[in-house]
């Protein structure tokens, strides 16, 4: 299950919120806001450099291999 944070406009009260894909709506368990703001957080993976395709994944001949094949 995701984990999901929200903010009310309301109150600003900032929590984080277990749930399902199919889950009700959720309030604010604060002040009862029925339409808490979800944050959006950075994701959890980060791309960073040339690439992996240009160091990591070379086309041509493998090391060790040899030369007749």
């Amino acid at each position: 299950m995701p984990t999901y944070t929200y903010k009310c406009d309301t109150c600003h009260h900032v929590w984080d919120e277990l749930l399902d894909l199919g889950a009700d709506a959720v309030e604010c368990p604060n002040c009862g806001n029925p339409e808490p703001r979800k944050v959006m957080g950075s994701p959890a993976v980060h791309f960073k450099g040339t690439g992996f395709y240009t160091t990591d994944y070379v086309r041509g001949r493998k090391q060790g291999a040899r030369k007749d094949q």
